[in-house]
């Protein structure tokens, strides 16, 4: 059988096999991520499209980012001069459907974005498990059995890993939307760094809302059903954050990074603090993003 061509890295399949042999707890789905798209990612010019969400979208390049701020800020190639609605201050900014940051300057020719990973950008997330989680990974095996196929090689023994990877996952299961709280970058204005993380406070479940009940901070257990329910853990390691759409500049439900540390709970503390992994691999090595429309 001829082997295939393809740049498909054999460490990936590894990685791949690997969700097969490990629990749910100990698989941590965005480190796929991270290995999976690094041969796909950046490419094309500025291109304008419309979301499934009805609000337009504007893919751009990365014109600009400058060591001593690496991990803050960068300059993309459009501004107030190339009158597009999905451009203005606050809009919020992907990489392949994950959150790497926010417009906060739009001049005439460029305009700045401020990265997650900077510390003065703070983001409302809460915690998902489950079914979510298992949905990014099915969009992500998606995208590499496309890539497969149009690169005109067999691929035979890689196509079959990725194919029952996907029968599994796609799969039914309960999803879990639970401990909401806020992150922000742990980097400041220094040289150029590849050790990007988040740190996440106030994470509690206090007010129950469209997701679930109120669950006690300890236990998980729902405040109105104390002695009849057996209750979940509120955060555990892996756990997908995403935005919640309660900070009035990012929309619901976007991938912003994945809990790798909670911190233990102090004796009467309110909420529990974290630190996380940007779900975003690419965020180090960005060359292009996509605008979403401000929210109105």
């Amino acid at each position: 059988m001829r082997r295939c061509g393809f740049p498909f890295p054999r460490l990936l399949l590894l990685v791949l096999i690997g969700l097969f042999l490990l629990p749910p707890p100990v698989v941590r789905p965005l480190r796929v991520k991270a290995i999976a798209l690094g041969s796909f990612l950046q490419n094309g010019p500025a291109t304008k499209t419309s979301s499934s969400e009805g609000g337009g979208t504007l893919q751009v390049r990365v014109v600009y980012r400058e060591p001593a701020t690496w991990n803050s800020v960068l300059w993309i190639d459009r501004g107030s001069d190339d009158h597009v609605s999905e451009l203005a201050e606050k809009s919020p900014v992907l990489s392949e459907g994950d959150l790497v940051g926010v417009v906060d300057l739009v001049e005439r020719k460029r305009s700045r974005v401020r990265l997650i990973t900077d510390s003065s950008l703070v983001v409302s997330v809460r915690a998902v498990r489950g079914e979510p989680q298992r949905r990014k990974m099915v969009a992500l095996l998606d995208r590499l059995m496309r890539e497969l196929h149009t690169s005109g090689e067999e691929c035979v023994e890689e196509k079959g890993v990725l194919s029952t990877l996907r029968e599994r996952l796609a799969g039914k299961t309960k999803g879990y939307y639970l401990a909401k709280g806020e992150v922000f970058g742990t980097s400041s204005p220094l040289w150029r760094s590849r050790a990007l993380s988040l740190k996440g406070v106030g994470f509690n479940y206090d007010f129950a809302d469209d997701k679930g009940p109120a669950r006690e901070l300890r236990t998980g257990k729902p405040y109105d059903a104390l002695f009849d329910d057996p209750g979940l853990c509120l955060l555990r390691p892996g756990d997908l954050l995403v935005t919640t759409g309660m900070d009035g500049v990012f929309p619901a439900d976007i991938p912003v990074a994945s809990v790798s540390h909670i911190d233990p709970l102090e004796e009467g503390a309110p909420s529990y603090s974290i630190r996380a992994d940007p779900a975003s691999p690419s965020l180090p090595e960005l060359m292009t993003v996509t605008i979403l429309s401000p929210l109105k």
